[in-house]
């Protein structure tokens, strides 16, 4: 697990980082106590099972977290004749709490991997070739988490 703080509202400064022991314990070094972060709790290594918990107001103190249950998505996209090509991929996400769009580009094999997703959340994804992210996109694909690892293939149209 890997644990960032932040100052709250900043991006991308992260201030002091941990890593947890073989029992899950991390230790962050002296941080003023009065001073409110942004605390970022990821796993890694092996447990995409795991999703991330993030806390926006946080004040430094000794705690226990439990990190979510999450799952992996692995989408694969293709082009009209079937081969495998870069793309841009929309995900929308839906739960009982929340929706939110986020678009990310394939790799140049047409593949992505999303982890620690909300496995109570509906997922909807879609793709489009990258030089034309307003064209013709595939047809949407809903995705729910059946198992803790879930496969999607999306092939987009011809021009």
């Amino acid at each position: 697990m890997e644990v960032q703080t932040t100052p709250s509202g900043w991006r991308g400064t992260t201030i002091a980082s941990g890593h947890t022991d073989g029992e899950g314990h991390a230790q962050i070094p002296a941080i003023d106590p009065r001073r409110t972060l942004k605390l970022s709790v990821e796993a890694f290594g092996g447990r995409p099972d795991l999703g991330p918990l993030e806390f926006k107001d946080w004040l430094p103190a000794d705690a226990t977290y439990t990190l979510p249950a999450g799952f992996v998505l692995d989408v694969t996209v293709l082009d009209s004749e079937g081969r495998p090509v870069r793309a841009l991929v929309s995900r929308e996400s839906r739960s009982p709490s929340s929706s939110s769009t986020v678009s990310s580009h394939t790799d140049p094999a047409g593949h992505m991997t999303l982890r620690g997703l909300d496995p109570d959340a509906t997922y909807y994804l879609f793709a489009n070739h990258p030089d034309d992210p307003r064209g013709p996109s595939s047809p949407p694909v809903q995705v729910t988490a059946t198992s803790s690892s879930v496969s999607v293939t999306l092939q987009l149209p011809a021009k």
